[in-house]
This record gives structure tokens, C-alpha cells and sequence, in this order.
């Protein structure tokens, strides 16, 4: 059984993974020999690069571009600090094999949460997590919108909040966000929850409050994202999984809460005593409805 990493996936792998959704197929392709094989790429010509992926130069030129280099030349130095950092866990729900004890399964799944956590604490922005708190903490109301999985993150969201006095409201169904969002106004706070940044649902409604003059805020785990287009706070969390992997694996609501956590207790620091006050009310409640 592989001993579990917390080393950081250095940020150019990162990046790869959180634009791959919306590449086109060759340059898919290439991402993904890229990832697959990045250990071998110091120094790589871009012909001997084109060759062994599959793909042509003019894709590889594309492709450095659209993750942020100005040239091939540039991309290849990058790689070359890569391999020298010390080598990060590539155990992956992905990699789960039918044949494997137990032991070995659930060595999977923790290392790659933990890969996940590690990874989105080192691209985390933490002046956009202050923003959010600002903009939160003077809202007058507070509207989360989520669908699919993503209700575990808004869940958890509107709680946290709930627990600070906050009264947050959460919104699943179409119509009863679009009534909502059709309401909002400059004194609001609107937080659309994608892990994709795709979700129709939470996409329209951000856009109808963002033109109703509410403040916008995405949670999300990929870059250039519909999501992203109506928010002016984006919080982004790394998942580092196989987008078209049938487990639909954990890893990116797990880094999403944890995030989330954050945001909270930023929130709570900012009037202790208060914060104090409604929590061990509901502590209380709580503790009531317990046997």
C-alpha cells in the first residue's frame, strides 16, 4: 500500500486540469498526455512533442496559449521546474482497481481528498475570500443557488451561516430560484455553487440577480466557466479528478467546504461576542432535539 502524499501538484498540472472542460478535443488529448507524462518533458522539442502525443504543432502552440504562455519555449522551462520539485501522489479514484484489497481502496480515496485539499490551499485566494466575507457580513439578504451534488456544498453553506444569524435562504428548484433572483436587489448577496460552472439553474440565476445589482459570488473548480462570466467574486477549489470518471468522486466537494469553512469562520471573527451569542443558542436548540 503507497504511503500517503501532501505535497502540493505544482500549479502549471493544476491549471491543465481546471481548463481541460472546455478544450477542444486535440488539445484535450494532449493535456492529457501531458499529465500523463510530464516527467518526460524536459527539454522535449515541440515536433518530438507533437509526435509522441498524437496531436500537431500548431495544436501545441494553441494549447500553451490557452493555459497562459506566451510561447512553447516558456511552457517547456516551466515543466523543467516541475520535475524538480519532489514528486506529488498520483493514486487517484481513477486508478482503483478491480483486484485491489481494501486497504488499498480506501488508501485511494483518502490520498486523493488529501492531494485535493493540499492542491486547492496552494492556489487559494485569499483576498477573494475576504471580499466574500465583506460583501456577506453587510448583505441584507442572502441567496445560495445549487443543484445536483452541489446542494451538499450549499447545505453545509447555509448552516454555517444559519448557526451566525445570518438567515440565509437555498434554492434547488428552477422556478423557485427565478422568482428569488428576480427579486434581488443591491443590498444582496447571491452565491451560485458549480463544481463545473455549468449548471443552467445556477448560471441564469446569477445573471438575473447580477443585472438586479446584487453582489455575485461563484463557488467553483474550473477556470472559464459560464458560472464565472456573472460573478464578481469567484472562489475556486482544484479537482484534480478524470471529468468523465463514472465514481463522480468527492474530492471537489470536500475542497469546496472546507473553503467554505474558512469563509465562515472569517465570519465569525469579525463580531466574536455576537457570533457567540447565536451559536450557543443553537447549540442549545440542538442539543434539545438530541435522545
Amino acid at each position: 500500500m503507497k504511503k500517503l502524499s501532501n505535497t502540493a501538484t505544482p500549479e502549471i498540472l493544476i491549471n491543465i486540469k481546471r481548463n481541460m472542460h472546455h478544450m477542444s478535443p486535440a488539445m484535450n488529448k494532449l493535456a492529457k498526455y501531458i499529465l500523463e507524462n510530464y516527467k518526460k518533458l524536459d527539454g522535449i522539442q515541440i515536433h518530438q512533442l507533437a509526435k509522441e502525443s498524437g496531436v500537431s504543432e500548431a495544436t501545441i502552440t494553441r494549447f500553451v496559449k490557452e493555459i497562459g504562455f506566451q510561447n512553447y519555449q516558456a511552457f517547456v522551462l516551466q515543466m523543467a521546474k516541475v520535475n524538480t520539485k519532489k514528486e506529488q501522489s498520483a493514486l487517484s479514484y481513477g486508478s482503483i482497481q478491480e483486484d485491489d484489497d481494501v486497504p488499498t481502496i480506501c488508501s485511494k480515496v483518502f490520498s486523493m481528498n488529501i492531494q485535493t485539499i493540499t492542491d486547492t490551499l496552494s492556489i487559494l485566494d485569499t483576498d477573494k475570500i475576504v471580499h466574500a466575507v465583506e460583501a456577506i457580513a453587510d448583505a441584507r439578504r442572502i441567496m445560495i443557488f445549487a443543484q445536483g451534488r452541489s446542494q451538499v456544498t450549499a447545505k453545509s453553506l447555509r448552516q454555517r451561516l444559519s448557526r451566525l444569524g445570518l438567515s440565509p435562504c437555498l434554492y434547488t428548484d428552477a422556478h423557485d430560484g427565478a422568482i428569488a433572483s428576480s427579486l434581488a436587489e443591491k443590498e444582496d448577496v447571491v452565491i451560485g455553487i458549480s463544481t463545473y460552472g455549468r449548471s443552467r439553474m445556477v448560471v441564469a440565476n446569477m445573471e438575473r440577480a447580477r443585472k438586479k445589482g446584487a453582489v455575485t459570488i461563484a463557488v467553483t473548480s474550473y477556470d472559464n466557466t459560464p458560472l464565472e462570466q456573472f460573478a464578481d467574486i469567484v472562489l475556486k477549489t482544484v479537482n484534480n479528478e478524470n471529468l468523465n470518471f463514472g465514481y463522480e468522486p468527492s474530492c471537489a466537494t470536500v475542497t469546496q467546504m472546507i473553503m467554505l469553512d474558512c469563509l465562515y469562520i472569517l465570519l465569525y471573527l469579525k463580531d466574536k461576542e455576537i457570533s457567540d451569542r447565536y451559536i450557543n443558542t443553537s447549540i442549545e436548540a440542538v442539543e434539545e432535539e438530541k435522545m
